[in-house]
């Protein structure tokens, strides 16, 4: 169970101006990591308490340290063991030091919001690039993106409510349509 403690010698705890501490251990018993969190009202920290141990009691339970990697760095990551042909990565690659790791390389995984991402959607479209590459390149980040949720480093995918762009399809010219003498 979390336990909710202040780490402090004063004699009225109730009025101290000290935070609230609360120590939890991860899943896996008592061979698991213990972790501290302060709060600075004990309903903060007795709240979180209780969701951290539902959460363990779920399954549910995610590692607040391992979201705080760098994009650039999870990216990297998330490359080097991408499993693609050279020039798919190379391809990959373009894109990561293009437009992902200028627009959001110095943020967390876990700090990446759905504003995030639609603002590099938003990027990309102004430097000029089609619809259908935009499209593509998002959906390298949203892989990105699903390994993280898979790998239990970010809840869920920030990716998932932004939607893909709309491709305009090439017009046809009727007079470019065989006729079924021509077929």
């Amino acid at each position: 169970m979390a336990q909710v403690l202040k780490k402090c010698d004063c004699r009225n705890k109730a009025r101290c101006a000290h935070r609230w501490t609360v120590r939890y251990r991860e899943p896996g018993g008592r061979s698991a990591r213990q972790r501290e969190r302060s709060f600075p009202t004990k309903k903060e920290a007795e709240s979180f308490g209780v969701k951290a141990e539902n959460d363990k009691r779920q399954g549910v339970y995610i590692d607040p340290q391992l979201g705080q990697i760098s994009m650039r760095k999870w990216a990297e990551e998330w490359l080097a063991r991408h499993q693609v042909n050279e020039s798919t990565r190379r391809n990959y690659q373009g894109f990561l030091s293009n437009h992902l790791i200028p627009e959001l390389g110095s943020r967390t995984l876990a700090g990446l919001t759905v504003t995030d991402v639609k603002k590099l959607q938003a990027a990309m479209t102004a430097r000029g690039l089609a619809a259908a590459t935009v499209n593509d390149r998002m959906n390298i980040l949203r892989s990105m993106m699903t390994a993280a949720v898979k790998e239990r480093r970010i809840a869920d995918s920030p990716c998932e409510e932004v939607p893909p762009l709309k491709t305009a399809g090439a017009a046809v010219d009727p007079d470019e349509i065989p006729t079924l003498a021509e077929v």
